[in-house]
């Protein structure tokens, strides 16, 4: 299951001038899609909340058709829920004893709950859980809107532009947690 973060941070172009971080992000998937061989893939989608957008299948042509329909806007509520992302991941599983593992794609920005419980299912239930953290220290700024770019980029309360930045350190605590990488 690749499990992708569609927060507005994913729009942010610190990677690319050319690129958002979710442009480079669906073109990875696009590339591991096309060297899959038989097996199995599912996409979950999450922002403030999670959603399956393709449930597990070896249709390679129906999972580049939905990679290529991703968009930020696709979850109203904004934010990065890690917790609620895992979980709707590991439930898109069965109960076959098969391997089973869970890419995670995102800038490690966790605005939501802990996520303790369900590293610890994941770990338990022996799914291997690798996270790729998507951007750069530095960070960049947030676009109001990403298809858009005239009307600017997202401010704090007091003014002050949005400036969003990879967190490998939350990125590597969470992986670590569920036995990951």
């Amino acid at each position: 299951v690749i499990c992708l973060d569609i927060s507005n941070s994913m729009n942010t172009k610190d990677i690319s001038k050319d690129m958002s971080r979710l442009d480079i992000s669906k073109r990875a998937m696009i590339q591991l899609v096309n060297n899959l061989r038989g097996e199995r893939i599912g996409i979950c989608l999450f922002a403030n909340d999670a959603l399956v957008q393709l449930p597990i299948t070896k249709d390679y042509g129906a999972a580049k058709l939905f990679i290529n329909d991703i968009e930020t806007d696709l979850i109203a509520i904004q934010g990065t829920n890690i917790k609620a992302a895992l979980e709707v991941s590991r439930k898109m599983f069965s109960e076959d004893r098969t391997a089973k593992g869970i890419i995670m794609v995102t800038d490690g920005e966790n605005h939501e709950q802990n996520p303790d419980k369900v590293l610890k299912k994941i770990r338990d239930s022996k799914i291997q859980l690798s996270i790729l953290g998507i951007g750069t220290e530095k960070g960049g700024l947030v676009p109001v809107n990403a298809r858009r770019p005239d009307l600017g980029y997202k401010k704090t309360a007091t003014g002050r532009s949005v400036v969003s930045k990879v967190n490998p350190k939350m990125i590597e605590k969470i992986a670590s947690k569920a036995g990951g990488k």
